[in-house]
């Protein structure tokens, strides 16, 4: 059964509303969330600590750009991973 998450069962659409009224800090919570895991992935990927760096750092800028198009079928992090 899939349903959508509520912004209470999930701090990533909390932050996402926030960030979407224009508040910086809240796409900041959410790159503190998940960059760690972003970087593993990609890291994994690579094997290079720099590239692995700097193309975390690119998925983030894509996210933040393209954040109108999350639509909240999925989990946040599902949306950003793929």
């Amino acid at each position: 059964m899939n349903r959508k998450q509520s912004p209470s069962e999930d701090p990533d659409l909390e932050a996402l509303r926030r960030c979407r009224q224009g508040e910086r800090r809240a796409f900041a919570e959410i790159v503190d969330r998940h960059k760690n895991g972003v970087f593993r992935l990609v890291f994994r990927w690579l094997g290079h600590k720099e590239r692995a760096e700097e193309l975390a750092q690119e998925v983030f800028l894509k996210a933040y750009r393209e954040l109108e198009r999350f639509r909240g079928d999925a989990k946040f992090s599902t949306w950003l991973y793929q």
